[in-house]
């Protein structure tokens, strides 16, 4: 009779503590076996809300697809230091990584994050990965990139952070990014990045930042590059002296990359020129522009000077004729004035 009420305290604590009773091998596939698996992939389970739990620090390979977690918590990766390949993709409600997640995966070259909701990616987030090399953050919803990257990514190599939303980069983002050779910041929402933004970066080759409503783009970006280096840029601009200027740079560096003799060299036009090839503007047009626009202003500015001046003379006006003694005094001293100097 005693063993009933035993048998059914620890169903129900199996049911509500089923991370203890309950192997992440059950809704996961674990190999080669469950006992002691090496990679585990947690692919489709829909109704996977949180992260499975405990998994065996042995893991080298983790793959988490398809679930519908939202957060993946500090601990969650706890102790995991073997892992050698993290895949955590196209989970669609996962829109947090709390700091700290990653930071006892010392051994881990590449992180994938692609396809996810996540909104935000700080340093702290990314602590402990000494040896990526790529981190791939495609298709999610974040709207900046830490500061100094780098000093959390020491050997990065590779950003992908296409189809986000994105609106600046700053001077500081890739900072010290010594072995940095690809960054594909294309399909966001940028306007404008720091004319410094790339300064530095000896090893980088390759700059993809198509698809964004760039205002502008400047000769620092490239300088210092291998002549190899291919930039991807929008095509479309209002083009400007200074625009000018900074594409004959770019064109006296990088002649391989610079141009508008192949598709695959940077050839902006300029919208506010019919779409012509800013290549095939001269300076001078730009100048006559500027000019026009300027003398435009000019032309209009005086009309406020000679409103006032017109008020002033009205304002004088009747300030004589509300004041009509003087007037006539003065008319009488001259009178006298000029009778004197007659005789």
């Amino acid at each position: 009779m005693t063993t009933t009420p035993l048998l059914l305290i620890v169903i129900l604590i199996c049911y509500f503590g089923h991370a203890k009773c309950q192997s992440y091998c059950d809704v996961c596939d674990c190999q080669p076996d469950n006992t002691n698996p090496a990679v585990v992939q947690c692919i489709g389970p829909a109704n996977l809300t949180t992260f499975p739990a405990n998994i065996s620090t042995s893991v080298i390979s983790l793959a988490v697809s398809g679930t519908s977690i939202t957060r993946l918590a500090t601990n969650d990766l706890d102790g995991m230091s073997n892992l050698i390949d993290l895949t955590i993709i196209n989970n669609k409600q996962l829109t947090t990584i709390e700091d700290g997640a990653f930071r006892d995966l010392s051994a881990l070259p590449d992180l994938n994050l692609q396809g996810n909701s996540i909104s935000e990616i700080t340093a702290s987030t990314l602590d402990g990965l000494a040896k990526v090399s790529k981190l791939n953050v495609e298709s999610n919803s974040i709207t900046s990139l830490p500061n100094n990257i780098c000093t959390s990514l020491p050997s990065l190599e590779t950003v992908l952070a296409s189809q986000n939303s994105l609106l600046t980069v700053g001077e500081r983002v890739f900072a010290g990014c010594q072995d940095i050779v690809h960054i594909d910041l294309s399909d966001n929402q940028i306007a404008i990045i720091a004319e410094f933004a790339f300064q530095n970066l000896s090893s980088l080759n390759m700059l993809e930042i198509t698809a964004n409503p760039l205002t502008n783009f400047y000769s620092a970006w490239i300088a210092n590059k291998t002549s190899s280096f291919k930039l991807a840029l929008p095509d479309n601009f209002t083009c400007t002296q200074q625009l000018k200027g900074e594409y004959e740079k770019m064109l006296q560096s990088h002649p391989l990359t610079i141009g508008c003799n192949s598709s695959e060299k940077f050839c902006p036009r300029c919208l506010n020129y019919g779409g012509r090839a800013l290549i095939n503007i001269t300076m001078e047009e730009l100048t006559a522009t500027t000019t026009m626009v300027t003398s435009q202003h000019k032309t209009t500015a005086p009309n406020h000077t000679t409103n006032h001046i017109k008020s002033n003379t009205t304002s004088g006006g009747q300030s004589l004729v509300a004041r009509p003694s003087r007037l006539i005094l003065l008319l009488i001293i001259s009178t006298f004035f000029f009778i004197f100097c007659c005789n």
